[in-house]
């Protein structure tokens, strides 16, 4: 489906549970933005220096609304808010 990025291997779900997770949809990545999941992957990492990790979940079978949720996590909260207000 895309030129995906998968970037560096996923970190322990101990560290993941001290950060702050953002969640945007398909939906807030391709219909709103008009981009792909791994270019908002790295606009976080260019842009907040705290980023830590992005992970896609596949939804579709469960949900009508949505096909992808990506976590995109962060660790601290002043970043997860600037990459919100960019992207959400």
């Amino acid at each position: 489906m895309y030129n995906w990025d998968s970037g560096p291997p996923k970190p322990s779900s101990k560290l993941l549970d001290q950060c702050v997770q953002i969640l945007l949809t398909d939906e807030d990545i391709e219909r709103k933005n008009k981009t792909v999941p791994w270019r908002v992957r790295h606009w976080a990492i260019q842009n907040c220096k705290s980023f830590v990790y992005m992970e896609e979940q596949e939804v579709s079978d469960v949900s009508y609304q949505w096909d992808y949720i990506y976590a995109f996590y962060f660790g601290n909260e002043k970043d997860a808010n600037w990459f919100e207000l960019k992207w959400k």
